[in-house]
């Protein structure tokens, strides 16, 4: 069997290749093998009704939805019947359809278009065409003609919104890495439920433009305070030993800190006493040698570039007083001896009697720190009441003879205390 239309009719226009092709798109059986015979049992012949008389100038209406109307084509007879296209045995893909009913034919009035009703496997809906003009012709396709094409059409669709969707992801996507090279925001293509892409911005899927985090300035390099808790510092008097010098400092921007001592001011990066120190302290303690009646205390700060400043402390030392020499304590006079070197008894018994009794005796003495001293008759101290004399020697003293009396020998030492010592003398 063939797919080819009847040859039209003499004076007729040529047949139209668009709806040839459409006629074998309907019969062509399907090629995915979805359909077959397991599927869709082959349908029992249909029994004839009786015949119904149809009114005579009312058309029935049409069961499908409204007809695709295509340009004029070969004009078929009304009773146009078309067997099977390609296929002489059937298969698994293929649907075999019994002949449709037939329904009888009202007879239409002159003028009035006649509707044809197809069966369930072959064209439908030749209506509306007047007997006496086949170049008006039109036909429309049946509900089991038209659900292959619009399976196709379908598929079409679906195809054509899966590369939509494809696009539309794609462009997103490139949006996306665009924006986020540029470092700005940019309105990114919304995918829309329906099946038609929409690329314009979403508010809410819009990626906005997040403010960079500012960068933080660099502190400038800088010694804020560098100070000591006193300006000098307490040794004693022979400058033995050592002291402490307190130090606080506060400085900024700095990557090292370091402190030196020396007789002068010093980069105390190449001279540290210690380095690598906090840029806050507070009572860092460093020696003071009193043998050094100065000492110079420095402070050093590196930067990141390399760049140092420093700043110095003078701190001098003050020397306790030296002890006074230990005195001892002042002495006290003493007399080692005292005496009379002559015999009163005898110098009376051979004095005259013209000396009237009196005689003159010797006394001799000897003393100890006496820085004055001196002799009295008959007195309670020698240097009050009696003459001065040396501190050791000797001297003469008159006696009357015939009584008793008394000789007094006083000293006086450093101390300022008197001491005395008494010899009595009788004849």
């Amino acid at each position: 069997m063939s797919n080819d239309v009847p040859p039209s009719a003499p004076g007729s226009p040529e047949p139209d290749p668009f709806a040839e092709l459409l006629r074998g798109l309907i019969n062509e059986p399907a090629s995915d093998g979805s359909a077959s015979s397991a599927a869709e049992p082959e349908l029992p012949p249909t029994e004839a009704l009786p015949s119904a008389e149809l009114p005579p100038t009312e058309a029935m209406p049409a069961v499908q939805p409204p007809s695709t109307t295509f340009p004029p084509t070969a004009a078929f007879p009304p009773d146009a019947t078309f067997p099977p296209t390609g296929v002489t045995e059937p298969t698994a893909a293929t649907r075999v359809f019994q002949p449709a009913m037939a329904y009888p034919q009202a007879e239409a009035a002159p003028g009035e278009p006649t509707e044809i009703l197809g069966g369930l496997g072959g064209l439908a809906g030749f209506g509306h065409v007047p007997p006496d003009d086949p170049a008006t012709a039109s036909w429309s396709l049946g509900d089991e003609e038209r659900a292959p094409l619009d399976a196709r059409r379908k598929v079409l669709v679906g195809i054509l919104i899966a590369v939509a969707a494809v696009l539309v992801v794609a462009i997103a996507v490139l949006v996306t890495i665009l924006a986020i090279g540029n470092g700005s925001g940019a309105p990114v293509a919304s995918h829309s439920s329906s099946h038609a892409p929409s690329l314009s911005p979403d508010p809410s899927e819009t990626a906005s433009e997040s403010p960079s985090p500012s960068a933080t300035p660099a502190e400038p390099l800088a010694i804020a305070s560098f100070a000591a808790a006193a300006a000098t510092v307490q040794c004693p008097y022979d400058r033995s030993g050592a002291q402490q010098v307190v130090l606080d400092w506060s400085v900024t921007g700095a990557a090292n800190v370091a402190v030196a001592s020396a007789a002068t001011e010093v980069d105390a990066t190449q001279q540290p006493y210690e380095s690598n120190l906090d840029p806050e302290v507070t009572g860092f303690a460093m020696p003071y040698v009193c043998t050094n009646a100065k000492w110079t205390y420095t402070l050093t700060i590196t930067g990141e570039d390399g760049t140092t400043q420093s700043q110095a402390i003078l701190i001098t030392a003050e020397y306790a007083a030296p002890p006074q020499p230990t005195q001892p304590p002042p002495a006290h006079a003493a007399i080692q001896s005292f005496a009379m070197t002559d015999d009163a008894a005898a110098l009376c018994a051979a004095a005259p009697a013209s000396a009237g009794g009196v005689v003159d005796l010797a006394f001799s003495w000897t003393t100890t720190n006496a820085n004055q001293a001196g002799i009295g008759i008959d007195v309670a101290d020698g240097i009050d009441d009696g003459g001065p004399v040396d501190a050791n020697g000797s001297t003469t003293e008159q006696y009357q003879c015939g009584a008793p009396h008394t000789y007094v020998l006083t000293v006086v030492g450093p101390d300022g205390q008197h001491v005395s010592k008494t010899l009595s003398v009788s004849s």
